[in-house]
């Protein structure tokens, strides 16, 4: 039934991806974060939807008349250098080269369907369906892992879903990375029932990120509580709300799950995390043999690599791991950061975090420019929605190997948009 009902409807995705592309790329995006074959299982499983959309969207580009005016900029030059840098990588690798290409080959996926983003979004309108696609398919995940918290009385705890590639920490970061563009998305939204039914997903979409148990999302939760209590103007509201949410947390979740957030607080005492400690500085060891262009996509997951450098720990045996068995099988680098660092050296690293620090720069820059133009009020809730996904990731992905990330890459498409499209426009609107 599934597979009749998806054939059914996508003759009609084609036809408004092709006449319109910025459907077309969110189409796209949507079957990057969400694997719509997991949810099939006949005929229609065969369908390579995320690249039957990419060509799609890339043909109905090229056949437009009215093409936005493409415009290069410091962050999509860093971009640009940077997979090329990983390119070159991947060449010099040692690692096993079916697994680096075909990491290279995910990555490549993600830095195309930058470009064609920014090619072609141009107003908000098509910000706003972006956004809308992800809340959609990933919040309605996360909110359905909420209501599983909620039937269960708490002790529900996520473990594996369909649709989505990765593990709890991943699933955490995705989350958190969406919350803030969901919030946006109130923000906008003037229908009633619509923005209380986004309101609930919201608060779902946080109940789903708690039955994670992920330590990663209870630091980048945190995260946004304080910016929210900080920055809002009804500071009393919001923490009432947090005490209660807090107040019933402490009733409903289980003993484990404290025992779990817990660890956060004593580091060295935690085994799973002096065991990332070591997956870190087998990171180092690569780059430090590496350190142009590092070992290749995955170098610290590849077992001849992680046996090649084994001997050389006691290096930095000043950094302390203590009961480590390093000679265990190999696990993810845990960190979006030391990802980059063994996978393609530190300047690879390098040009990561200045593609990280511009985008940073490039929000501040548009808010001033906002200013000048008398831009309207949605431009500047979602400038700082915008930059506190990135907050967010980048302090969750502290201990996540999520570096080649499609949402980061949507994020900073989107600012792209707001800067080179939208706020660009010399024309003064009144604020609201």
């Amino acid at each position: 039934m599934r597979d009749l009902t998806l054939l059914a409807v996508l003759p009609l995705l084609m036809f408004f991806a092709f006449k319109r592309p910025f459907i077309g790329i969110g189409l796209w995006l949507w079957t990057s974060a969400f694997q719509i074959n997991a949810l099939v299982y006949s005929f229609a499983s065969s369908i390579t939807y995320n690249r039957f959309f990419a060509i799609i969207t890339m043909l109905a580009y090229f056949a437009s008349k009215n093409k936005p005016k493409f415009k290069w900029d410091k962050i999509s030059i860093l971009i640009l250098i940077f997979f090329i840098w990983t390119t070159l990588s991947s060449l010099l690798s040692d690692a096993d080269a079916d697994t680096v290409w075909e990491r290279w080959n995910f990555f490549m996926k993600i830095i195309l369907f930058y470009f064609f983003s920014i090619a072609i979004l141009e107003r908000k309108l098509h910000v706003d369906f972006i956004i809308w696609i992800l809340v959609l398919s990933i919040g309605a995940l996360a909110a359905s892992e909420g209501l599983k918290f909620i039937a269960s009385g708490g002790s529900h705890r996520f473990g594996y879903l369909i649709g989505i590639t990765g593990d709890n920490n991943f699933f955490a970061v995705m989350i958190l990375t969406l919350l803030p563009l969901s919030f946006y998305l109130v923000t906008q939204t003037t229908h009633k029932f619509i923005k209380q039914g986004l309101v609930w997903v919201v608060i779902l979409m946080v109940l789903g990120l708690i039955s994670t148990y992920s330590r990663s999302g209870f630091v980048g939760l945190a995260v946004l509580g304080i910016f929210f209590i900080k920055s809002s103007k009804r500071k009393v509201l919001w923490i009432t709300i947090f005490a209660i949410v807090i107040s019933l947390s402490a009733e409903i979740l289980p003993e484990e799950w404290f025992s779990r957030m817990n660890t956060v607080e004593s580091a060295e005492g935690d085994s799973s995390f002096m065991h990332r400690v070591m997956v870190w500085k087998m990171c180092v060891l690569i780059a430090l043999n590496n350190p142009y262009f590092g070992g290749g996509f995955k170098a610290v997951e590849n077992l001849p690599i992680w046996q090649k450098y084994v001997g050389d720990f006691y290096i930095l045996d000043f950094i302390p791991t203590p009961d480590a068995d390093f000679n265990e099988s190999v696990r993810a680098s845990h960190s979006i950061y030391f990802q980059v660092l063994s996978d393609q050296g530190f300047v690879g690293l390098g040009l990561f975090l200045l593609i990280i620090a511009s985008a940073y720069i490039k929000i501040g820059q548009i808010e001033q420019r906002a200013k000048t133009n008398g831009m309207e009020d949605w431009v500047f809730n979602l400038l700082t929605m915008l930059r506190l996904s990135i907050t967010v990731y980048c302090i969750s992905g502290g201990t996540v190997a999520i570096a080649y990330f499609d949402f980061f890459y949507a994020v900073l498409a989107i600012i792209f948009v707001l800067d080179n499209r939208i706020v660009s426009e010399k024309i003064i609107q009144p604020r609201r």
